[in-house]
């Protein structure tokens, strides 16, 4: 594999996403409430569910 070509100058830089004027940040996400460990998501329990498929 090659390395990636070097980034041209001028380019590379912060970005900006253009949002719909009056466009306001969402609600907390539907899982918020719950504590840390109950959100995550161990790679056995990802893997058994796509075999299950």
């Amino acid at each position: 594999m090659e390395p990636p070509a070097p980034i041209p100058a001028g380019r590379g830089g912060p970005q900006r996403i253009p949002r719909p004027e009056g466009a306001t940040l969402g609600g907390p996400a539907p899982w918020a409430h719950l504590p840390r460990a109950a959100r995550a998501v161990d790679l056995e329990t990802i893997v058994d569910a796509l075999h299950r498929r």
